[in-house]
């Protein structure tokens, strides 16, 4: 009943030219040499980001998780997707300490560590593959990302 078939570039970082591509194109073999596709790169910030809410609306709605709130920054995970293990950075608060913890999607904790500020790395040995949340707080501040763990 959905078929939507779009990527967005740098849609958080609206002073890189973010951009929507879309179209008919299903990024194959086939619609590369034998198909008669079509392909649009929007180069707008504004419509980005209606994409981008339409594909919270869908995720969220897959999901049941809300990729952010008012209250709650976004975290900076890389690399994205990861194997071994992952760097969160971009962290600014009042406090030394960050209690981090790690959700699969059913909302269970499989990683919980406390760590001093700065630069943090999670190693993701015991995790399988698939999408994880990670949830930092300090104090009253608060952050989220989602990640991939490859296989």
């Amino acid at each position: 009943y959905l078929h939507h078939k779009y990527a967005l570039v740098d849609h958080a970082a609206p002073g890189s030219d973010p951009q929507v591509i879309v179209g008919s194109h299903n990024w194959s073999y086939n619609a590369e040499t034998q198909n008669d596709e079509n392909t649009l790169i929007i180069h707008s910030a504004g419509i980005v980001d209606q994409f981008h809410q339409e594909w919270n609306a869908r995720w969220t709605t897959a999901v049941g998780l809300e990729e952010n709130t008012s209250r709650t920054e976004r975290l900076i995970l890389h690399p994205n997707p990861a194997k071994d293990w992952i760097a969160i950075t971009g962290l600014s608060m009042r406090s030394d300490k960050v209690d981090i913890k790690v959700l699969d999607l059913s909302g269970r904790v499989v990683i919980a560590m406390i760590r001093s500020s700065g630069d943090l790395g999670i190693q993701l040995d015991d995790l399988a593959a698939g999408t994880y949340v990670v949830n930092a707080s300090a104090g009253k501040d608060r952050w989220e990302g989602r990640f991939i763990r490859l296989p």
